[in-house]
């Protein structure tokens, strides 16, 4: 009976929950399985016991224990075992019956075929309480049950204790909602089936009254779900049956934000943006409240559907602006430019993101203007590589925030800060980063918490501190699963990229193709690409190595030009000049570096990390001015490599890639070094070298690669 959100809770659970003793116990059918084959597996210290059905004997003894005698007669135990195949549901159900009426037993079908004739043979009264009951769930109350049925309390509670005798029901010592006597039906499908018993146009007003009566009982924050749920299904229900249904939109539509506003605040982000949607299908067009509620949804589409979707945004920004509220307006665009980021419109989402600074210009601090100064400057710092502008612009937004006491937007500054300090290569960037992830786990919402663990995992990159990347990565991407969050995509294609370095292509591999319908070459990420067609190179298959690089290139010529799509454009285009120089394919080589030369990165504004490996392509392609171009007097690990490969060191760099932790790289450095060394006829040279090379080729099933190594040793003589 579990959703997802209950899986992946159980799944948290079992996995995080160490040092304490707990015991975890679920049932569950065979079915589950299909849905997640491997639920439950590969835990450590789970057990997984599976019931067969009961035996014809079994059942028999099941039915006489229940019954309190022996014999039942032949006919209906012939028919039992017949219709029962071994379910105890039907044999308990059967059991009951037969206390219920003895004399003249029709065995039903099924077991809720059992269940409605033990429900027939209820009183008039019995059965509309029982049919009550299954209106407000399986958990129930009698309250609920006496404000449904219009009878006083003392009576339903004496129908109610009848049930329980009978089997239907049971009381619960413990309540779910202060001050309320709660029962449960003792299995699900006896509510299943009281309730298919009740006429359609009868249920619209049971759920009518059940919501107002959960209204009244507990606090709104705790009855959203709830209030939501019975609303909900009394308006569908009245729909249906074409009655009037006026009375029901306001309450509905109130119980839908609610309960939004509670799944948002649990960071059930997919869940909220449903709800949102369906209260703004109620919500009157003219109503003051609409343009906060069109910004609540997009809040939440952002958040766990698409983050590339800024349509929500626009509409919420019209209606705010149209209403006066200057400070909502502001924050919509400012949110609708992180959307244009995603979707590969940086120049529009800079502007945006600065119109909206613009928009609040005159207005005295508060929220929405923080919000609004402290985005702009992330967005100058990863668009624009405007390192000191974006540091001086998120200083002015701390200091807000820490007067203002915005704890989550005081981690949101000190994750910018951090950003633009490893851009400006000072490693200490990296602490500025680690304090906004502790001030953010506890004050932001999971979305930005994603965020600043994606930026932290990228300037640990950036700084050379490979093992730390790892491990916040793993972190991460643990936490983004669990909420089922859109950015989750993100840090699949980061996970690859380790799983790349490290040396473990085969990962990598089923990473890349679990995002893109189990083919990696057709995935929209640049960087997934290269490393997609750098396997599939060193695999022998050049063709499809270098479709993966056109898709992704393609891709690419259509975004706006920023510093990002820059480095990602010059990447692929040196790695499809390579391997069509592989392949024989000159023109194709040419035209290339055609495109190449026709760009002008400066290596002081690029990601550290990226510069090494451009320097190493323009090796390869013998395109020594640029190789040479790269090089930069910077104190971080990339900048000694880069320097090491375009001097023709590229031993040294190698053996330094390899302590950084980038085994891949520090390997196509080992083959080119192999390369120029047997141009030069340095035989003592490659036998020292060689052994590493194809150590880590075949250890990734890179047959061109090994062959070529092989190749090289077996031309100098």
């Amino acid at each position: 009976w579990a959703d997802d959100a209950l899986l992946d809770f159980v799944d948290h659970l079992v996995e995080w929950s160490t040092g304490v003793p707990l015991l975890v116990v679920a049932t569950t059918r065979p079915e589950l399985l299909e849905q997640r084959p491997a639920w439950g597996g590969g835990k450590t210290n789970a057990t997984t016991i599976s019931l067969a059905p009961l035996s014809d004997e079994e059942t028999g003894a099941l039915v006489a224990s229940l019954v309190g005698r022996a014999v039942v007669e032949a006919e209906i135990r012939s028919a039992l075992l017949v219709r029962a195949g071994g379910n105890p549901l039907y044999a308990e159900q059967f059991a009951l019956l037969v206390q219920d009426h003895v004399d003249g037993i029709q065995v039903p079908e099924t077991v809720q075929g059992l269940i409605a004739a033990r429900i027939d043979l209820l009183s008039p009264q019995q059965k509309v309480h029982l049919q009550d009951a299954s209106v407000v769930g399986r958990a129930f109350w009698l309250d609920a049950s006496a404000a449904i049925s219009g009878v006083d309390r003392r009576t339903v509670e004496v129908e109610l204790h009848a049930l329980e005798r009978k089997g239907f029901i049971r009381r619960e010592r413990a309540t779910s909602l202060s001050g309320q006597t709660e029962y449960t039906f003792q299995h699900l499908l006896v509510g299943d089936v009281a309730y298919g018993q009740i006429p359609r146009v009868a249920r619209s007003e049971k759920h009518r009254l059940a919501a107002e009566w959960i209204a009244s009982a507990a606090s709104p924050e705790e009855t959203a779900e709830l209030r939501a749920h019975h609303y909900g299904a009394a308006l569908s229900l009245a729909r249906a049956a074409r009655l009037e249904t006026t009375a029901l939109e306001e309450p509905a539509r109130i119980a839908f934000r609610d309960a939004a506003d509670r799944a948002f605040d649990l960071s059930a982000y997919r869940p909220a943006a449903r709800l949102y949607e369906q209260a703004l299908e109620l919500w009157p067009g003219t109503d003051h409240e609409r343009p906060a509620l069109l910004l609540r949804r997009a809040r939440a589409v952002q958040a766990g559907i698409d983050d590339s979707d800024v349509v929500p945004f626009e509409e919420a920004y019209q209606a705010l602006l149209e209403a006066g509220e200057l400070d909502a307006a502001a924050e919509a665009q400012s949110l609708g430019a992180l959307s244009l980021r995603s979707a590969g419109r940086g120049a529009d989402a800079l502007e945006r993101a600065h119109s909206a600074t613009t928009l609040l210009a005159d207005r005295r601090e508060g929220r929405a203007k923080t919000y609004v100064i402290a985005n702009y400057a992330r967005l100058l710092a990863v668009l624009a590589l405007e390192y000191d502008e974006a540091t001086r612009t998120a200083e002015i937004a701390l200091a807000a925030a820490r007067r203002l006491g915005l704890r989550d937007l005081e981690a949101h500054c000190l994750n910018t800060i951090g950003v633009a300090r490893i851009g400006l290569w000072d490693v200490g960037g990296v602490s500025d980063l680690e304090e906004s992830l502790r001030i953010g786990r506890e004050h932001c919402s999971a979305f930005e918490i994603l965020r600043i663990y994606n930026n932290l995992i990228s300037c640990y990159d950036n700084a050379g501190l490979l093992a730390k990347s790892d491990a916040t990565l793993q972190e991460a991407s643990a936490f983004a699963e669990r909420l089922g969050a859109t950015p989750l995509i993100g840090f699949v294609d980061m996970l690859a990229g380790s799983d790349f370095g490290a040396g473990r292509w085969q990962e990598a591999w089923d990473r890349i193709a679990s995002v893109n319908d189990h083919d990696p070459e057709s995935s929209d990420s640049e960087w997934a690409a290269f490393f997609a067609s750098e396997m599939l190179w060193a695999r022998d298959e050049l063709d499809r190595a270098l479709a993966v690089c056109d898709r992704a290139l393609g891709i690419l010529r259509a975004s706006q030009p920023d510093a990002d799509v820059a480095l990602a454009l010059q990447v692929l285009l040196c790695q499809r000049a390579v391997v069509a120089q592989a392949a024989n394919r000159d023109d194709e080589r040419v035209e290339a570096v055609r495109e190449i030369r026709e760009f002008k990165l400066d290596p002081r504004l690029m990601y550290p990390s990226g510069v090494p490996l451009l320097t190493l392509m323009y090796v390869e392609l013998e395109l020594f001015d640029l190789a040479s171009s790269m090089k930069v007097d910077g104190p971080l690990p990339w900048h000694e490599v880069s320097q090491a490969i375009a001097d023709g060191r590229l031993v040294e760099a190698a053996d330094r890639l390899e302590r950084i932790g980038d085994l891949s790289f520090a390997a196509r450095v080992r083959l080119s070094a192999l390369r120029q060394l047997a141009s030069e006829g340095r035989g003592d040279d490659i036998d020292e070298l060689l052994p590493k090379v194809l150590a880590f080729y075949r250890s990734v099933d890179a047959p061109r690669f090994v062959r070529e190594a092989e190749e090289l040793r077996a031309s100098v003589a």
